[in-house]
């Protein structure tokens, strides 16, 4: 699981004024981070967002220190989706003055800049995610914007979990608490963050029932993960620290059995804004490929691995392509008229139950769009993922669909609510999934996997109708 909330690059752009008589400029701000992502309302997510508010402080006289008195003092920017409006008006303090920046974000009120009193709360991400950003170069009034660099002050944990065949079904975890400080001084200017009180349990965030993450207060002495599973709590204690430091995120995997969780492999130290590295062993792959796609291993008793996204698509949230069964592109029209094996519907030339009941390579979209060993899934292959998972009905990045876990290893799949088409007609998106699989019912049906919110089975469905394909290898 790979999570890559990161380094954020705030371009504040601060136009330059005058107090003098007849110069008004004022200073404005300019917010933008680019490809960057940062913590969210929801999580780790990107970008700034309608409602995101940031801190602006300057001053003149000496660039390490902030003093009692200030240029702009706090100024408050709202971010509206396109533009950051003050609070109040920011002015310049002169025309040749050395001027010295600091941003805060999320946006905060600070009277003492060397040790600021912090804390952590575990439920609210937004307003846990302390971003820092200072300027202290000294820069002349100029209608040049100012650049400031915003770095996460906080660390982050991600707990990984998955579960020895000692359980019959992956069980259900109800808890995953750190035992750590969560309250700190924070020094803005030389960014240093020091925890202090005592070290308590601080609960983490369930992505999904074997994945869990959370902020934390950068720190030494951190060595306990607790596992809450069905009343009762399941200890695993490190024989040394495990690294929470600014502007990082540190990545354990454990493997929970009945009587002893174990780390699997390695603890890996990541930077927000990198792909990270191990600080024990040899890194895994984060995200392991076959042909360029990414794919997740379920613990089936097939072997098979199942595609983290849909044809057409780069993430697992996004809708992907639609294809008529047996057709090999998109196209804008979806009926019998436009049908490859038929323009009736009552007579085929090819997939009739009295030749193929199976698509051939070529006919099969995950085989020709992806290549390699990717294909379509069979409807017996379908039947096994549903047999050997639960599923909850959720939203990846505010899109619907259903999170399947794995009983076996404890593994999650999402397979977003991507509608189809029929005729011209885009339905049921966000509401309905409907995904080919690679077998013929009858001569004008095909078997599929749909869901919605309140079921998900394998049905069968009109083959000139665009439907989803989720590929799979062997």
């Amino acid at each position: 699981m790979k999570h890559t909330s990161i380094l954020i690059i705030a371009a504040l752009a601060l136009v330059s004024c005058a107090k003098q008589a007849g110069d008004s400029r004022t200073i404005t701000v300019q917010a933008g981070i680019g490809t960057m992502t940062k913590v969210d309302y929801n999580g780790y997510k990107a970008n700034f967002v309608d409602g995101d508010k940031i801190s602006v402080y300057a001053w003149t006289g000496d660039a390490t220190a902030v003093p009692q008195t200030r240029v702009v003092d706090g100024v408050t920017n709202t971010f509206d989706g396109s533009k950051w409006t003050p609070a109040s008006q920011m002015l310049w303090d002169d025309k040749s003055s050395l001027h010295y920046f600091l941003g805060i974000s999320p946006a905060r009120t600070v009277t003492d800049f060397t040790a600021d009193a912090y804390t952590l709360d575990p439920a609210n991400f937004a307003a846990s995610d302390l971003m820092i950003a200072t300027n202290v170069a000294g820069l002349a009034p100029s209608d040049t914007p100012v650049e400031l660099n915003f770095t996460h002050a906080m660390a982050r944990l991600d707990v990984n979990l998955t579960f020895r065949n000692q359980w019959a079904t992956a069980p259900t975890v109800s808890a995953v608490t750190v035992k750590a400080k969560k309250t700190a001084t924070v020094d803005y200017l030389s960014k240093a963050v020091t925890a202090s009180g005592s070290a308590e349990a601080i609960a983490l965030t369930a992505a999904n029932n074997a994945a869990w993450s959370g902020l934390q207060v950068p720190q030494t002495g951190v060595n306990t993960i607790t596992i809450t599973i069905e009343g009762k709590d399941y200890v695993f204690t490190h024989t040394s620290d495990i690294p929470l430091e600014s502007g990082k995120y540190t990545v354990l995997n454990l493997t929970v059995g009945r009587d002893q969780i174990v780390l699997s492999g390695e603890i890996k130290i990541t930077d927000w804004a990198s792909q990270g590295a191990a600080i024990e062993g040899d890194a895994e792959e984060a995200d392991p490929k076959i042909n360029g796609h990414a794919y997740v291993d379920m613990g089936l008793p097939s072997g098979l691995k199942w595609a983290t996204c849909n044809v057409g698509a780069t993430k697992p949230e996004e809708y992907g392509d639609y294809f008529a069964w047996g057709e090999r592109e998109p196209k804008s029209n979806y009926n019998w008229g436009t049908y490859f094996d038929s323009d009736t519907g009552t007579s085929f030339t090819k997939y009739t139950t009295y030749k193929k009941t199976v698509l051939d390579a070529e006919d099969d979209a995950a085989s020709a769009n992806w290549g390699g060993s990717w294909r379509m899934p069979t409807n017996s292959e379908w039947t096994e993922l549903l047999n050997n998972c639960t599923s909850v009905w959720t939203a990846l990045n505010g899109v619907n669909g259903r999170l399947f876990t794995s009983k076996i290893n404890g593994a999650t799949l999402f397979i977003p609510a991507a509608g189809n088409k029929k005729d011209t007609n885009f339905t049921s998106y966000g509401n309905n999934g409907f995904y080919w699989s690679s077998s013929l019912s009858d001569n004008a049906s095909a078997f599929n996997m749909t869901f919605t919110k309140s079921f998900v089975n394998c049905n069968l469905d009109t083959r000139s109708y665009g439907e989803s394909v989720r590929p799979i290898s062997e």
